[in-house]
């Protein structure tokens, strides 16, 4: 079999790093010559974080209600080693219990209970006045319980990500000092694990392959650009090309059987932006944030339909390529109570369309249908912050998630649901 090659994420990873290279050479170099020594700083250690701590109700359209709750923080004590050179440890974790459908590439899952870990180390550099880089090492690890009676660490979709990445940072202020603009590049590279998941042919077989079939190494190629206004109006765009290398999935060929001799790939092309516009003299703000993605995976499905014979057995080309966007408007309003209190109210809705190019939907029986699969998830968001003092406040916020779908078999996964969350608790910030 010729393994695949798609022409448009390799042209577009071509010309990205065609792009980042030039425009950095040049800033690089034009900005050397304004570059200005600084009285120099002791070193210093300046500590900043935050913790939450809410309870939660949540209560899903086929099954029981939840009383539950979490706890959320980061905390990073930042070291000043000079004013050119800063090294920053960080940390940030949450536990949650409260119900919750997350999207698996086969379908939702319902979960329950789950906790993850993030842990980074960094090293950012201030090279010039407007150029800065951050070289950062990282790792994550994400627990998650199906049932009551499973531990933490013995998850099908426990995962854990070790890597690292290189970020530049331009920076620089307009002449009429109208607007700040900032201009990023970075790479990434990380490898996950999922060190619970196997086949059912692994597990039915010592000498079976794909006994790591969801691993894979990862790099991802970002730029973006982002202005911020006078006035408090801001946006930013960010693409990024993402490739991901599974170490231990086979192809699968019409007949059902593996092609040994190539592996799964996927690309994905993703474009985020985010725009601001306060109004009423800031009182008020309007939001829009979207997600642009395109998800190209060369790996079949060989669908056996749980039946002996062949004859009624389906095979589906790249079932993983899908095509999706997010759009999210929101409202925000603030009420100053003085000049370090603001209350904040917020209210939005967010819709994701995503389509799948290949992958025909099923009816209540698992019977093909003629039309490619297609999921719409809408959620209505609501949330409330009134602070205590400076650094503490009651937040408060209200889900509901709907998710439709012309993709009616449900054996193993949702794809139609309703979810409510509310949760409310103390903020506080350091």
């Amino acid at each position: 079999m010729r393994k695949t090659r798609p022409l448009l994420p390799i042209f577009i990873l071509s010309f990205l790093v065609t792009i980042q290279s030039t425009l950095l050479a040049e800033l690089y170099t034009e900005d050397q010559t304004e570059a200005q020594e600084t009285t120099a700083h002791p070193r210093k250690i300046i500590p900043i974080g935050n913790l939450e701590i809410v309870g939660a109700y949540s209560d899903i359209d086929e099954g029981s209600d939840l009383w539950g709750g979490g706890i959320s923080g980061s905390f990073s004590p930042a070291l000043r080693l000079s004013d050119m050179y800063h090294l920053i440890p960080l940390y940030s974790g949450s536990y949650k219990r409260i119900r919750q459908y997350v999207a698996q590439e086969e379908g939702g899952r319902l979960y329950n209970t789950w906790q993850i870990h993030n842990a980074s180390l960094a090293l950012r550099s201030q090279l010039t006045d407007k150029l800065s880089r951050r070289i950062t090492a990282f790792g994550t690890w994400n627990l998650v319980k199906e049932t009551r009676d499973e531990a933490f660490g013995d998850g099908l979709y426990d995962y854990r990500d070790t890597g690292g990445s290189l970020d530049m940072r331009y920076k620089f202020v307009t002449p009429n000092k109208e607007k700040v603009i900032d201009h990023n590049w970075g790479f990434q590279f990380f490898h996950r694990k999922y060190p619970n998941f196997q086949s059912l042919i692994s597990l039915a077989t010592v000498t079976a392959a794909e006994k790591n079939e969801k691993d894979f190494n990862a790099v991802k190629f970002s730029a973006g650009r982002a202005e911020r206004s006078a006035d408090g109006a801001r946006w930013e765009i960010n693409p990024s090309l993402s490739l991901k290398y599974f170490v231990d999935k086979q192809l699968i060929d019409e007949d059902g059987t593996l092609d040994m001799d190539e592996e799964r790939e996927d690309y994905i092309v993703q474009v985020d932006f985010k725009g601001v516009r306060p109004f009423k003299a800031g009182r008020w703000e309007a939001a829009l944030e979207n997600s642009i993605i395109y998800n190209y995976s060369n790996l079949d499905f060989y669908d056996s339909r749980d039946t002996v014979v062949l004859t009624d057995d389906v095979f589906t080309k790249h079932y993983y390529t899908y095509f999706s966007a997010l759009i999210y408007p929101y409202l925000t309003y603030y009420h100053a109570l003085n000049r370090e209190k603001m209350i904040m109210l917020r209210a939005g809705y967010s819709v994701l369309f995503r389509n799948y190019l290949n992958r025909k939907a099923q009816d209540s029986s698992g019977a093909y249908t003629d039309t490619d699969q297609k999921d719409k998830i809408h959620a209505i968001r609501l949330s409330a912050s009134y602070p205590i003092t400076k650094l503490i406040s009651w937040v408060t916020s209200f889900d509901y998630t709907f998710a439709d779908s012309n993709h009616k078999y449900e054996k193993y996964y949702k794809y139609d649901y309703d979810v409510y969350q509310t949760q409310s608790g103390i903020s506080i910030k350091f």
